[in-house]
């Protein structure tokens, strides 16, 4: 299981350094921009946010979702080479949770750098939100729970070809586009159809608790991962 393990490394890591390299230049793009722009320009500068590490976190979770979808390239790649369906699946997993906690580590530093920087430039603003603190809780759980919910959608898109494709399109649009319309309308334009159904929702969600959420998430998650392992102990080699 442990040359598996390094051979998935081997296979992955240049992958995620760029993904990496990505994440620390996309956030120092930004906040480069963001102080030319307050340099230049006649723009109060009461407290500051984070800008770059978010937009690095952003950038994050968009570059896993890319890797960690493609299950299936690894998939044909490793069992062409002899490695057992049980071990890929674990090995996949392992590589891309520790890749990910290194992605979060990497994040925190940036943030811890972006604030102190601005403390440098800016003497006496203060942070107006600081997303420091959440890496801990959500941060790691994100980077627990990605793999499986991207594994698992990989893992359709092999097993059911186009039809998963368009499936997983459909949502990944409404998800993007449907419900920040539907947001917006709710606040907007109350009275309309997305309106009222956004209201609805937002009025359902709201009596769900906390921990339940957890709860669902946490549930939602392993069985994602209980579901791409019955997909790919039994998938062929398609390349």
């Amino acid at each position: 299981m442990s040359q598996v393990i390094k051979r998935q490394f081997v296979v992955q890591w240049k992958d995620w350094m760029w993904g990496m390299g990505s994440v620390g230049g996309i956030s120092l793009i930004v906040f480069c921009v963001i102080q030319l722009i307050v340099h230049f320009t006649d723009m109060s500068y009461q407290q500051f946010v984070s800008i770059g590490t978010t937009f690095g976190c952003v950038v994050a979770v968009f570059y896993a979702l890319v890797i960690e979808i493609q299950v299936g390239y690894y998939f044909n790649l490793e069992i062409s080479m002899g490695c057992t369906r049980k071990h890929f699946f674990l090995a996949f997993y392992l590589v891309n949770l520790v890749f990910g906690l290194l992605t979060l580590v990497l994040l925190s530093a940036i943030c811890m750098a972006e604030m102190g920087l601005n403390r440098l430039l800016h003497p006496g603003v203060e942070s107006m939100f600081n997303i420091l603190p959440y890496f801990p809780s959500i941060g790691i759980g994100v980077a627990v729970a990605l793999p499986m919910v991207c594994g698992f959608a990989g893992a359709l898109n092999m097993r059911f070809g186009k039809k998963a494709f368009w499936v997983l399109w459909g949502i990944w649009m409404f998800a993007w586009i449907g419900i920040p319309q539907i947001s917006e309308a709710a606040e907007n334009a109350p009275g309309s159809i997305f309106g009222r159904i956004g209201n609805g929702v937002s009025a359902l969600l709201k009596m769900v608790p906390g921990n339940i959420w957890i709860v669902l998430a946490v549930t939602s998650s392993l069985a994602c991962f209980a579901g791409s392992f019955l997909i790919l102990r039994k998938q062929a080699v398609t390349a």
